[in-house]
């Protein structure tokens, strides 16, 4: 009786010492996680800067588009005072002879 006993003690202390090994292991990847957890106010002002950010390039792009868009329009005009500055120059000079 008194040997099973010891190997019953002995059984249990075995599957103690597993148990024992697998909450460090357990208590170890707990400490790693809450290293790298973010909370989720934290993430969530994160993404809102993240969202104005590219809502405000959103508005810049607009911007370039209509500044491109109005610099286009700009080009008859001034092929128009190219040309007028053309007829004068030509005018100048045959007008001197």
């Amino acid at each position: 009786m008194e040997i099973q006993n010891a190997e019953r003690l002995a059984s249990v202390e075995t599957e103690i010492k597993s148990l024992k090994e697998v909450v460090i292991k357990v208590d170890n990847k707990l400490v790693d996680w809450s290293k790298n957890y973010v909370p989720r106010s934290e993430l969530t002002e994160m993404l809102k800067a993240r969202d104005k950010d590219i809502s405000d390039l959103n508005i810049e792009i607009k911007n370039l588009r209509l500044d491109k868009r109005d610099n286009k329009a700009l080009y008859p005009a001034w092929s128009g005072v190219v040309v007028a500055l053309l007829a004068i120059l030509i005018t100048i000079f045959y007008g001197m002879k």
